[in-house]
This record gives structure tokens, C-alpha cells and sequence, in this order.
């Protein structure tokens, strides 16, 4: 790699000090209320928790969970070094928890550092380890690593971090395409008769049934709708779920990351011969068993591209 793109590397994923932290949330947080605000990200319209565009927006990447995984995120970078400043960048969200506490604050400033550099082209979703109150993933060892990292600052960057994710929108919805979000559609929401309503959880708002199913559903193809799902929290929900969903908000995938996969990747619910859902896995490594990590990369994505776009490390 040529010593220009080593360095914009270094000075997008370098472990920040305590107090650059502090600062990359509390700016990306004010970002993201001004996003809410205006209702516009600059580059699509901000409907509360979702990003939505009117249709495909050019290039685009997608990144699944990161868990504080630094050395994959910089592989991805490596490899998408010439589309960053073009590109839209969605990230699905679990930027920290199971990491190292290095890996988990270089993650977490990386991606700050990159929506700061590019707002109107980069989304941070919300995961479920960006957790609401009362909806905290376990383990949660991010309050563990911040006390190691920042002992006498570890609760105010906490404290800031949580709002931060209560900033964060939940679904990005490309009209025509896909809807991606962290781990489901909320099958309870299907019902609705207004496309957007289905992603009814607002930013801010107490956990809600919707918002769960969208941190924590998982697919499952021995499900018809959905049956309560193991993990404690959510659903298992099932192809007849799915195609409602895209019937009703007018895209042809979800794609989302929240399971560990072998391959870095997996598909779920055939129709006409398609999968219709796919899953992103970004990091590899303990606790999960993954051997590869995968993200999206789509020069112009369509539903006739959609899998060609899956890229896979090793």
C-alpha cells in the first residue's frame, strides 16, 4: 500500500486519546440531532430513525459488525481506499463490546472520524450493542474497556456514548433496492398499512417493540411469520415475513449483519429463486467461530447486482 494511503489509515483508525473520544462523540452526536432536525442527512432524508433514499446513491458500501475488530475494519478500508471519497459507507452497527479495549475505541473513532470527514455520505447505524436503556446486550464490556482505557474519564465518555447511540438512526431504506438495518425486520409492525410506519421507532424514544425487533431479530427458515427468539429479546421471523416487508416498503433485499458466519456471510429466504435477505459478519477472531469477514462493495447497486457486491476476507 503506497505511504500516503498508510498514513489516511493511521489517522482514521489510530487509537484516540481519552479526551479526542470524548470530543469525536459529543460532534457526531450534534451531527446527527442536526440531521434529525433538518430532516436530512445532506445526501437523503432523515424520517426520524431512518436514512431514505429516493432511489440507489451511486457507489456504495456496506460494513457489518465490527465488535471492536480494528485490523478487519482497515483491511476494508485498505481495500475501498479509492471509493471513500465518493462513496456512500453504511455501517450495520456493533461497533464495540468483545474487543479489545484498544480495538474497541480505535473502531469507534474510526468510524466517527469518517462521518465528521464525509457526513452526508457516511450512516452509523445502531446496533444492539449500541443498546437502548433497558435493552443493554450481555456482555456489555464497553463501560470495561473505557474504565482501562480512560480511568478517570471512563463514565463521562460512557455517559456521552449513550446518547450518542440514542442519536444514531436504525434503518437505512433505499427505494427500489434494499432496506438494511442491524439484525430484522419488526414483524409485529407488519400489519401497518404505511410503508414507513413499519420503522415507526423514533431516535430518543424509550425501547418500543419495533426498535427491538430491529437490533435483535435474527431469520430463520423453519419460521413461517416469527416465534420469540432464543437470545431473550426479539424474534425469529420467517420468509412470510420477509416478503411482506419488501412488498410493503417497495425494495427487493434486507440486508443486515448481527449473526457471526462462517463465510463472513449468509443468505435466507428464496424468492423467485433469489435470497432475499442477506447477512454482513465484518470481524473476525474469539468469541465468535467466523474464519472469513465480508462487507458490500457496489459500484451501482441493483437488485440484479445485489450478490456480485459481497466481498469476502480471509
Amino acid at each position: 500500500m503506497p505511504d500516503k494511503e498508510s498514513a489516511e489509515l493511521e489517522g482514521l483508525l489510530g487509537l484516540p486519546t481519552c479526551e479526542e473520544l470524548l470530543d469525536l462523540i459529543r460532534k457526531v452526536r450534534a451531527r446527527h440531532e442536526a440531521e434529525v432536525s433538518k430532516r436530512s442527512t445532506g445526501g437523503a432524508e432523515r424520517a426520524g430513525g431512518v436514512v431514505l433514499y429516493n432511489e440507489p446513491p451511486g457507489e456504495v458500501i456496506v460494513v457489518g459488525d465490527l465488535h471492536g475488530d480494528a485490523s478487519t475494519l482497515r483491511r476494508i478500508l485498505a481495500k475501498t481506499m479509492r471509493s471513500l471519497e465518493k462513496a456512500t459507507i453504511v455501517f450495520l452497527g456493533d461497533y464495540v463490546d468483545r474487543g479489545t479495549p484498544e480495538g474497541q475505541a480505535s473502531v469507534l473513532a474510526g468510524i466517527l472520524r469518517l462521518k465528521l470527514r464525509a457526513p452526508e455520505r457516511v450512516v452509523l447505524l445502531r446496533g444492539n450493542h449500541e443498546p437502548p436503556p433497558g435493552l443493554e446486550p450481555m456482555p456489555h464490556d464497553f463501560p470495561v474497556a473505557l474504565i482501562r482505557l480512560c480511568p478517570s474519564k471512563a463514565g463521562e465518555i460512557y455517559e456521552e456514548a449513550r446518547k450518542l447511540f440514542d442519536t444514531m438512526p436504525h434503518a437505512v431504506l433505499v427505494r427500489g433496492w434494499a432496506l438494511l438495518v442491524h439484525a430484522g425486520v419488526p414483524t409485529t409492525s407488519l400489519s401497518s398499512d404505511d410503508a414507513l410506519e413499519i420503522l415507526a421507532a423514533r431516535v430518543g424514544d424509550e425501547p418500543s417493540e419495533p426498535l427491538a425487533e430491529i437490533l435483535w431479530n435474527d431469520p430463520d427458515e423453519r419460521v413461517e411469520w416469527s416465534r420469540p427468539s432464543p437470545r431473550g429479546v426479539g424474534y425469529l421471523w420467517g420468509p412470510k415475513a420477509t416478503h411482506e416487508a419488501l412488498r410493503k416498503l417497495g425494495v427487493h433485499y434486507v440486508i443486515r449483519g448481527h449473526e457471526a458466519t462462517r463465510s463472513g456471510y449468509k443468505f435466507n429466504h428464496n424468492l423467485n429463486g433469489s435470497p432475499r435477505v442477506i447477512t454482513l459478519f465484518s470481524r473476525t477472531g474469539p468469541p465468535y467461530g467466523n474464519l472469513k469477514a465480508a462487507f458490500m462493495h457496489c459500484q451501482k447497486p441493483s437488485p440484479s447486482n445485489t450478490l456480485g457486491c459481497i466481498r469476502v476476507l480471509s
